[in-house]
């Protein structure tokens, strides 16, 4: 799972658990993100306590420190820059980063809005592209742009988590050389099953966004659940779930683990 919130509110009294859940339903990696300063401490926290915890399990845990879009501020992408300095030896990408450039975001001084956005997006990028990082991006409504300025930083490695845009979009970050990662709810999309039918396997990531994203709208989800994001993709593309489970986990593991290059998924 290459996109998860283990430090959302809703997983406050049973991370554990619900990483041992997926554990038994066969995921082996989970690629953790952070949204906020707290958020991140939060994460890094759980991974040690995990690491030390949890040796004897067979899912790994993995940690990607960033500000999102939605907690775009100087003060506080200030601490998250002095974060991820200070912890750059145990994460694997920056994120969740990006833009989003949804209306609801937007409804308040939307130039300011934007503007900040892509300040601490840049800032975070330039971040990446020196220590050479892969970045894990939200871009809701805001695919081309978010294409753009990777372009313009520079970035060429990372992962689009969920994207909304348009499928000729979708193809030109694969042609960047990015990856598209797929929540559950591609059983419910039929935008999401159009782009992931025009785009090559090996071009797709396997997430979950939970606890949001879930394959019932409305219902809490799990990170168990990425199973169905496989299965999903293995329907639309014609081949067996196992194939898609060793497809995606090696895409996955050469981008977030690129000394091992084993099965991430």
């Amino acid at each position: 799972d290459n996109h998860v919130h283990i430090t959302a509110q809703e997983y406050d009294e049973c991370w554990q658990s619900e990483l041992h859940a997926a554990a038994d339903a066969g995921v082996t990696n989970v690629v953790a993100v952070a949204e906020t300063c707290s958020d991140a401490r939060k994460l890094l926290q759980y991974s040690r306590q995990y690491q030390k915890e949890w040796q004897s399990t067979s899912l790994r845990l993995h940690v990607c420190v960033g500000l999102h879009p939605w907690q775009a501020q100087h003060d506080e992408l200030d601490d998250v820059m002095e974060l991820l300095a200070a912890h750059r030896s145990a994460i694997v990408g920056v994120g969740e980063i990006g833009l989003d450039y949804m209306p609801k975001t937007l409804q308040f001084n939307a130039a300011e809005t934007k503007k900040v956005q892509e300040y601490c997006f840049k800032t975070q990028l330039a971040f990446a592209h020196a220590n050479n990082l892969p970045v894990n991006v939200h871009s809701s409504s805001a695919g081309h742009y978010a294409l753009d300025m990777l372009a313009q930083c520079q970035v060429s490695e990372g992962v689009l988590h969920a994207f909304d845009g348009k499928t000729k979009y979708a193809e030109q970050a694969h042609h960047m050389g990015f990856k598209l990662s797929v929540p559950a709810c591609v059983v419910r999309s039929p935008s999401l099953q159009k782009m992931v039918k025009r785009l090559p396997l090996d071009a797709l990531l396997l997430e979950t966004d939970s606890p949001a994203l879930g394959p019932n709208k409305g219902e809490l989800n799990h990170v168990a659940n990425v199973l169905q994001s496989a299965e999903t993709i293995a329907q639309l593309h014609g081949v067996s779930v196992q194939h898609v489970q060793a497809v995606t986990s090696a895409t996955a593991a050469c981008l977030w683990t690129p000394g091992e290059c084993q099965g991430l998924g």
